[in-house]
């Protein structure tokens, strides 16, 4: 990795806590960073999930 992809990281990752931060979100919420997608070489750069207890009912899964 270079020494400018880490300084993108560091900067992504600064930005999305303080955009995850001033929305609220759940202390509780799951994320993956890179999530790589099975059976393929691709890569999802940033995945958030939960579930949403607003509603009656089970919970439904947020990704």
């Amino acid at each position: 990795m270079t020494r400018a992809e880490v300084e993108s990281w560091k900067n992504s990752l600064v930005y999305m806590n303080n955009a995850l931060l001033g929305a609220g979100t759940p202390d509780d919420a799951g994320v993956a960073i890179e999530y790589r997608i099975p059976l393929t070489a691709k890569r999802v750069d940033f995945i958030l999930s939960g579930l949403d207890l607003r509603q009656p009912g089970p919970g439904r899964p947020l990704v």
